[in-house]
């Protein structure tokens, strides 16, 4: 499956997924629970990764030349 995205899309989706980054990352501070914290630095792995697969698209979905 292929999604294409133009410049204005990719930053609109990466600052969404800034936001969720820091969130998630304020909340690993305020957590009491180790199973809870590790569920939540699984989640910033992933979240940045998606940042960094969405970063390496240029418009259209394209890699930059």
């Amino acid at each position: 499956m292929n999604i294409y995205l133009n410049k204005e899309e990719i930053n609109y989706l990466l600052d969404i997924l800034e936001k969720d980054l820091n969130e998630t990352k304020t909340e690993i501070h305020h957590s009491g629970s180790h199973t809870y914290k590790e569920e939540l630095k699984e989640k910033v792995k992933f979240v940045q990764l998606l940042m960094s697969k969405v970063t390496l698209l240029g418009p259209d979905g394209n890699k930059p030349e």
